[in-house]
């Protein structure tokens, strides 16, 4: 600690210039392909010049910073003087600098998912899948978001990684409990987080949209089930019921924002595999990622997890 770093990083988010004893500064959230960090751009009595620093980037923009490597609360964090730093935006980048990606091929996986859509036989859920993963427009969207912002999966990709391993998780419990309706088992499991190709954007960054953050995608989800199966002729009312539960309740509980919770076998499996490959993503990042020579850390999301 206490070096100094001079790199590219894409802004994340922006704090409004506050006063401090020694004249004015902001916060500012900054993040690469690696993760994330905060910076602390400490100004001296002229708020207008610090105003016009803060003023001259936005967020999504991408800035050069030069700064001092801190630690706060077992963190990593920058600091800038503007006597000995700066934060300047820069105009041209690789966006791929800034964005991480599934460690998994694209590719791979999209040939894996159309597998799994063409396993299907029953008819209307196979035109609704086709009516999805049949455009190549949003396959492509498909393919390239992300599952989230933070919690899990949060790369290009990520979406279509975390709905395979959904899949895979309940295709094994399906041989399990061979009453279970496979083939609504997978319709579902491919399409639960559908609506996530409409709640987040992935620029410099991976932002929330405005729709998201109105509506979530479990809601934008539901919708977009619902206007395909319109569409489909002769489409039969309970599987269609069946269909759109399975997105509603796919977060389990009211309190982890499902407006439904799951009341038949199929939407209750969806919703543990969704849950399971959440938190075990989650576990092995967070272990993966942990920069200590203790045996252990702590996370808001998971608490106390055990390293060796």
């Amino acid at each position: 600690m206490g070096g100094t770093a001079s790199s590219l990083f894409s802004v994340k988010y922006k704090r409004p210039v506050t006063e401090y004893k020694k004249g004015w500064r902001f916060v500012v959230g900054l993040s690469d392909k690696t993760g994330e960090i905060e910076c602390n751009f400490w100004g001296g009595a002229d708020k207008a010049a610090v105003e016009r620093v803060f003023g001259s980037f936005k967020e999504g923009d991408v800035v050069r910073v030069s700064a001092t490597v801190g630690d706060f609360d077992g963190k990593q964090k920058l600091d800038i003087d503007p006597q000995r730093g700066s934060i300047e935006r820069v105009g041209e980048f690789d966006t791929a600098d800034f964005v991480p990606i599934s460690k998994r091929e694209i590719a791979e996986m999209r040939t894996e998912l159309l597998e799994a859509v063409r396993s299907v036989q029953n008819p209307f859920l196979r035109k609704l899948l086709d009516s999805f993963f049949g455009d190549k427009k949003f396959l492509d969207e498909f393919c390239n978001s992300p599952g989230a912002i933070y919690y899990h999966h949060a790369w290009v990709g990520g979406l279509m990684e975390h709905s395979l391993h959904v899949y895979r998780i309940c295709m094994t419990a399906c041989d399990i409990y061979p009453s279970i309706d496979r083939e609504l088992v997978t319709t579902a499991a491919l399409l639960h987080d559908v609506g996530k190709t409409r709640e987040f954007s992935v620029t410099t960054n991976i932002r929330q949209t405005e729709e998201g953050m109105l509506c979530g995608h479990i809601t934008m989800g539901a919708e977009m089930v619902s206007e395909k199966i319109k569409a489909i002729a002769g489409f039969p009312e309970v599987l269609k019921m069946k269909m759109v539960h399975c997105v509603l309740s796919h977060h389990g509980q009211l309190e982890y924002g499902a407006p439904k919770e799951p009341q038949f076998p199929e939407a209750s499996l969806v919703f543990h595999a969704d849950m399971l490959d959440a938190k075990i993503d989650q576990f092995v990042k967070t272990r993966d990622d942990a920069k200590t020579e203790d045996f252990r850390i702590w996370t808001k999301s998971l608490g106390d997890i055990y390293l060796k």
